[in-house]
């Protein structure tokens, strides 16, 4: 079947980054029979690392410490947002705690000026932050203390209230600005025509998925798919795409499907309804306002599902039944064999596209499933194919 999709061109550059460091983004995954971790943070290769990994090192060891000294199973995860916008560098560590079921959201900032090597203030960017203040003061009727962070059209603030985080978004037309950026490239709208795909569905399929990107192993993966003539399905988070949106339109174009995987890995069976709601939403929201394709597909945060989710959400609920591990393994043969040494026809697989060892281990996955006979397609190919054959042995 012929597709086509709407593609927006965003020219906006955006450069995405993943206590396992790569050169690009560090990463702490870790259970144990008191916590659950996962974090990552990015590596800017400039004088701010320095800080950021100080600040997660701070926050992890204390809340490690926290939880070792009770039975329940406490929960931290950190994820991010990098953004280059001129010379400027932007990121911001999204924090989410849950201790003693007593959840906690922050967000900390880092802004960083690589042609004057310093940090980025308030006042380096506006005239008069008493604007800035004044609304934050109508908004919650008292002082706030506040972090930010830039694009080309927004101040973007956080504040702090009690256990959550409240935005405040300000178009930087309305501030008198110290700073000047490069003008906006207005979007282009295009038609995008996906080739079409042979699939015999009396032959065996698989699916291969990735969660957690996009990141900067996302492109060479989907070459690597593309060269092998294969399909995947990429279950990405909100909070990435606009880093990556060139990337995830070129896999659509490849063929590629593009699920929800939340907005910044929450653990959404912990979350208040609204909250799961949000977390859907808002990245149903983002990858149809970056790519033009409105996902179909839900992989909940770790796997955990529970009826609630399955009945709030119109999308589909995909876990896997073939795990590679290869966020916790380096070893490339040992991804491997996880990925291969049981296949069976109709098996999902579940793979990252946030580490360098799953980018390595990808090319001799496929040419081992090509090998035994099955062919790799996307996670909605394989349920038509499965339906496809119940229908005709009716």
């Amino acid at each position: 079947m012929r597709k086509k999709l709407l593609l927006f061109i965003f020219c906006i550059i955006f450069c995405g980054c993943s206590h396992k460091t790569n050169g690009e983004v560090g990463t702490i995954i870790e259970e144990t029979d008191n916590y659950i971790v996962a974090i990552n943070y990015p590596i800017t290769n400039t004088k701010i690392d320095s800080k950021i990994k100080k600040e997660v090192d701070f926050i992890y060891s204390n809340f490690v410490n926290d939880s070792n000294k009770d039975n329940d199973k406490n929960e931290l995860n950190i994820d991010y947002t990098f953004h280059y916008i001129d010379h400027y560098i932007c990121v911001a560590l999204y924090i989410y705690k849950n201790n003693h079921n007593d959840i906690n959201n922050s967000v900390k900032t880092f802004l960083y000026d690589t042609n004057k090597k310093k940090e980025v203030q308030i006042n380096d960017i506006v005239e008069d932050n008493d604007i800035i203040e004044s609304i934050i003061e109508e908004k919650f009727q008292k002082k706030m203390d506040y972090s930010f962070i830039f694009d080309r059209e927004n101040l973007v603030i956080f504040i702090k209230d009690k256990n959550e985080v409240e935005t405040v978004t300000i178009p930087l037309s309305d501030l008198d600005l110290k700073i000047k950026l490069s003008p906006i490239i207005q979007d282009k709208t295009v038609s995008v025509s996906i080739p079409e795909r042979v699939i015999d569905p009396n032959q065996k399929v698989v699916a291969l998925t990735f969660d957690d990107g996009p990141s900067q192993y996302t492109e060479k993966i989907i070459d690597i798919l593309h060269e092998k003539n294969c399909n995947a399905t990429f279950f990405v988070l909100g909070n990435k795409v606009s880093n990556y949106s060139d990337i995830l339109k070129k896999s659509l174009e490849y063929g590629n499907e593009i699920g929800n995987h939340s907005y910044n890995h929450k653990w959404l069976i912990k979350l208040k309804s609204d909250e799961i709601m949000e977390q859907i939403n808002k990245t149903q929201q983002i990858i149809k306002e970056y790519t033009g394709y409105t996902p179909k597909l839900l992989r909940p945060t770790y796997g955990s599902v529970n009826s609630f989710i399955k009945s709030i959400s119109s999308l589909n609920v995909v876990l896997w039944n073939v795990d590679t591990l290869d966020w916790k393994y380096k070893n490339v043969n040992r991804i491997v064999n996880n990925a291969t040494k049981k296949l069976k026809d109709g098996n999902i697989i579940l793979m990252h596209d946030t580490h360098k060892q799953t980018l390595e281990s990808l090319p001799k996955i496929v040419d081992i499933i090509q090998e035994k006979g099955f062919q790799c397609v996307t996670v909605s190919e394989l349920k038509e194919i499965q339906l496809i054959r119940e229908q005709f042995h009716e």
